[in-house]
């Protein structure tokens, strides 16, 4: 017994790491088992004037499907120093859907990044569809959900001294643009709907 003790004194260190390797182990292993897969999580990045996106969050949370985890919204002022930043990891990619303001919306990145879509397909889904088409090939990419003069909604479209249209873009690959993408999903579609039928907070 008491070589036991002895060496058991001497390597105690060796059963705390082998402990707490067990606990992270198990951790890492729940984590991995409860993780939301791709299809399970949609991901916004918003280019606006202002930083409180909590109310949009808590409206597309209320309304979103029985299928959906997990809803990421990223934001953006549009002024800001971090915008090239923020745009680099999150307009590009890592998103499902992205909203800009017209100035910022860059025509290379719509034709690298972006997903084109048919008028008549999204208009299934989009009530009074209004598109962005690009010059370079006249396909439709974005869709207009806000127009200079409106009122700020669930996003802060404007601010004193700037005021103008705004585009949602959908990201190559999503897994929530529905044929775009052979996809089952379209739940990208109808957020659209619940962010463009918001004025003031309140629902038209």
């Amino acid at each position: 017994m008491k070589r036991f003790v002895s060496s058991l004194a001497r390597i105690w260190y060796v059963y705390v790491i082998v402990t707490v390797a067990g606990i992270l182990l198990i951790d890492y292993a729940f984590n991995v088992i409860n993780k939301p897969r791709n299809e399970e999580t949609i991901t916004l990045f918003v280019v606006s004037e202002g930083n409180d996106l909590k109310e949009l969050k808590e409206k597309l949370e209320d309304n979103k499907p029985n299928y959906l985890r997990e809803i990421n919204i990223y934001g953006v002022r549009r002024e800001s120093n971090e915008f090239s930043t923020y745009f680099d990891v999150y307009g590009k990619a890592n998103s499902d859907v992205v909203i800009l303001p017209e100035s910022k919306i860059e025509e290379d990145v719509v034709f690298n990044h972006y997903s084109p879509f048919s008028f008549d397909y999204l208009n299934d889904y989009i009530d009074g569809l209004s598109t962005y088409r690009l010059e370079k090939n006249g396909l439709d990419y974005g869709v207009k959900i806000h127009s200079k003069g409106e009122d700020n909604g669930l996003i802060e479209y404007k601010s004193e001294g700037f005021d103008e249209d705004y585009y949602a873009f959908f990201v190559n690959g999503s897994l929530h643009i529905g044929e775009m993408s052979d996809s089952e999903y379209t739940t990208a579609f109808s957020f659209i709907n619940i962010i463009r039928g918001e004025k003031n907070g309140q629902e038209e």
